[in-house]
């Protein structure tokens, strides 16, 4: 819930989530990642990726290539 309101984030149970403060990152049955925050779901990332990790309002995940990315208010930072 988020201010009184319930938002449903996907129409399964995620294979991993993390959560931080007022987000929520999860993987999807294809190992994409997602993300919940500020009232929205954005989907971070079309490749399959290999880890994550949620600091904050900071997303961190990792490719199978071994680069990593960085996600920060819908915008991605890194090895593009």
């Amino acid at each position: 819930m988020l201010d009184g309101q319930r938002f449903i984030l996907d129409e399964f149970l995620p294979q991993s989530y993390q959560m931080s403060e007022n987000n929520i990152a999860w993987m999807d049955i294809n190992n994409r990642l997602h993300i919940f925050t500020e009232g929205k779901s954005w989907e971070v990332s079309m490749e399959v990726i290999t880890g994550y990790q949620l600091n904050g309002n900071t997303l961190k995940y990792d490719l199978p290539d071994g680069t990593s990315r960085i996600w920060f208010k819908g915008k991605i930072f890194g090895n593009n």
